[in-house]
């Protein structure tokens, strides 16, 4: 019996000892699965999710679905479609550069590869991957299956939508992406939103008042755009996208909320409050015309206003010679001016986003246009800039045939006689 009674107790150990070594092997497989603070920790945590291809960049309709795990101690990349695996590795490093992020991904069979991940928008709705061996230009909805997409908008969002003037510093340029880049200006108190939202194209644009309510600024559009389509998603809330002219790579994204009858943009521009549509009349008061402005009586534009161009989407300079050039909004008066001025800046990273423009009507109706760099941005100060230089790099101006005319050296050159051109 008491040989028994050992061999008993002997079992019973073992039964506790196997069952201690596979609690501590589940504990450390948990472990080895939760990320570790780090810089890729950072940007990949709100990828962590199945999402589709968006449409604009499918080669021959074929979805493709872009994931990011973290795995035994590692974070992993895959790239799949509904019956196969095209791409997957484990990412093992990460650098900056120009604003982007390299990946390096180890394959299979001792190959890497340098995968380019960037923000899609402001508000971490969509991000693209690029390679270029493998080849590869993708862009993804982060957490979107591919379904469920409808084309134009739907009639509760259709029209134009706007905030009441909000405190400044709630305003972030940088959205989420950039979360510490709060509006610097110290002369702009307030600040003031406007969402277009079209069948045809989405658009908005920030005003800037100040102290004294005032309006001091009319803020550049945020980019031409077309083939706007929208999917509801749960709780009232919405996506909203559409494209660069002629560009199915540049994808604008917007998530909204339809509470009560007022719409929030998610992250875009941080916390800034919900906006109330605005009544026909109201909307059609609303928008600032170019150069035909005098004769329209509005007074944004009848006098010098400087409007900073910055911009949460992707913009495009493309347009059609259908636009009737002595009705150009401010946003489309800049672009036709940044198509011609940005050669100048070619190889340097320098956008639309680092420059200002301050258009001043004329008596006789037509437009003079200065621009000037914007010193205070990222892309400027790798170049280099000092107060001590003029920041002004031009003078533009549309004539009264709507022609646009550089002005910097005083003979008032014609440049282009149609939009986009």
């Amino acid at each position: 019996m008491q040989t028994k009674a050992k061999l008993l107790g002997l079992a019973l150990v073992a039964v506790v000892l196997v069952s201690g070594c596979r609690a501590k092997s589940t504990t450390q497989q948990k472990l080895a699965d939760q990320p570790q603070p780090s810089k890729l920790t950072t940007l990949l945590q709100p990828v962590r999710k199945s999402s589709a291809e968006d449409t604009g960049t499918r080669t021959n309709q074929q979805v493709t679905y872009s994931r990011f795990t973290y795995h035994q101690n590692h974070w992993q990349w895959a790239l799949t479609t509904n019956k196969r695996t095209v791409i997957k590795g484990i990412i093992t490093g990460v650098k900056s550069q120009d604003g982007l992020k390299k990946l390096t991904v180890k394959l299979p069979k001792k190959q890497t590869a340098t995968v380019t991940f960037s923000w899609g928008d402001d508000a971490k709705q969509a991000y693209n991957l690029k390679s270029t061996s493998p080849k590869f230009n993708r862009n993804f909805i982060v957490g979107d299956n591919g379904k469920g997409w409808t084309a134009g908008v739907p009639a509760e969002l259709k029209g134009t939508w706007q905030t009441d003037l909000y405190a400044a510093k709630r305003y972030h340029p940088g959205g989420l992406v950039d979360p510490a880049g709060a509006y610097e200006s110290s002369s702009d108190a307030f600040m003031r939103t406007t969402f277009y939202v079209n069948a045809d194209s989405l658009d908005g644009h920030n005003d800037t008042y100040n102290q004294h309510k005032e309006l001091v600024s009319g803020g550049s559009g945020w980019g031409v755009n077309q083939d706007v389509s929208y999917k509801k998603l749960a709780h009232n809330n919405y996506w909203v996208k559409s494209y660069g002219i002629g560009n199915k790579t540049a994808l604008n994204i917007y998530r909204v909320q339809l509470t009560n009858d007022r719409l929030k943009l998610i992250g875009v521009f941080g916390n800034i409050p919900a906006m109330t549509q605005l009544t026909a009349t109201q909307a059609k008061a609303d928008r600032p015309y170019g150069a035909a402005a005098a004769q329209k009586g509005d007074v944004r534009t009848a006098s010098s206003s400087e409007s900073s161009a910055t911009t949460s989407t992707s913009s495009s300079s493309a347009a059609t010679s259908a636009v009737d050039t002595h009705n150009l909004t401010t946003d489309q008066v800049n672009q036709w001016v940044w198509l011609h001025l940005k050669q100048d800046y070619a190889g340097k990273h320098i956008t639309i986003q680092d420059m200002f423009f301050t258009q001043t009507t004329n008596d006789d109706g037509t437009l003079t246009i200065r621009v000037k760099e914007n010193h205070s941005t990222e892309n400027m100060k790798k170049q280099g800039v000092t107060d001590i230089v003029d920041p002004t790099v031009g003078w533009y101006g549309i004539n009264s045939k709507g022609e646009l005319t550089d002005n910097t050296t005083g003979d008032n050159k014609v440049i282009a006689t149609e939009y986009g051109k």
